[in-house]
């Protein structure tokens, strides 16, 4: 059976081992999260703040 640990408002210290712990382990991710993106590429785009669904997978 799949272990589900979560964090329920961290500091960004806290936000960081976590992530940086899964992302090791090569855990998936689901981060539900109030931000705002910026992106540079082939071209640039820029998202303001707003509530996000984040995902990151091991397989990409």
């Amino acid at each position: 059976m799949t272990t589900v640990k979560y964090l329920a408002e961290p500091d960004l210290d806290e936000a960081l081992n976590f992530i940086s712990s899964a992302v090791a382990q090569r855990d998936m991710i689901v981060m539900v999260v109030k931000c705002s993106i910026a992106y540079e590429g082939r071209g640039a785009s820029r998202l303001g703040e707003g509530d996000r669904l984040v995902i990151v997978k091991p397989d990409g």
